[in-house]
């Protein structure tokens, strides 16, 4: 399995793969609240669904469109039609990557979507019970956020 990340294409462990739970990334990691890690502005889901009714879909992959220097021009506008995009058309098994750092050990991360923001952000206004990740950091924080399937507890 291959996913990019920053435009650059690498193996992804298949052990490293979980189910994460999609409400509980978004009550700790909502993309759609912050606006540092879009532009400026925030992409809301109103800007989506805008995107969406009017059929203002982007399918480029934002990966594809940074500068070498790892810049962007993309538009809070860009990012919110690639969301609608996503919303409609859903995406191959490309899990997201998450890094939960090791907080045990004091490596605490601000924002561990690294690359994912589009695709949680879509599943959050699908109302996904669960996304795909390839995970790292402390087993006990991959545990806190995986996805539990109803039918086991």
């Amino acid at each position: 399995m291959y996913n990019l990340t920053y435009g650059v294409q690498h193996d992804v462990d298949e052990d490293s793969v979980v189910p994460l739970d999609v409400l509980l990334l978004a009550s700790s990691w909502n993309p759609l609240e912050r606006s540092d890690i879009w532009t400026s502005n925030i992409v809301s889901p109103e800007m989506v669904r805008s995107h969406i009714s009017s059929k203002d879909l982007l399918h480029l992959c934002f990966d594809e469109e940074m500068e070498d220097d790892g810049s962007s021009t993309w538009t809070t506008e860009m990012h919110a039609a690639r969301v609608a995009y996503l919303v409609v058309n859903g995406w191959d098994d490309d899990p997201i990557d998450v890094d939960f750092g090791v907080p045990s050990l004091g490596f605490r991360v601000g924002w561990p979507i690294i690359n994912g923001n589009h695709r949680l952000a879509a599943a959050i206004i699908r109302g996904d019970k669960s996304i795909a990740a390839a995970v790292s950091g402390e087993v006990f924080m991959i545990d806190k956020y995986r996805w539990k399937d109803e039918l086991l507890d």
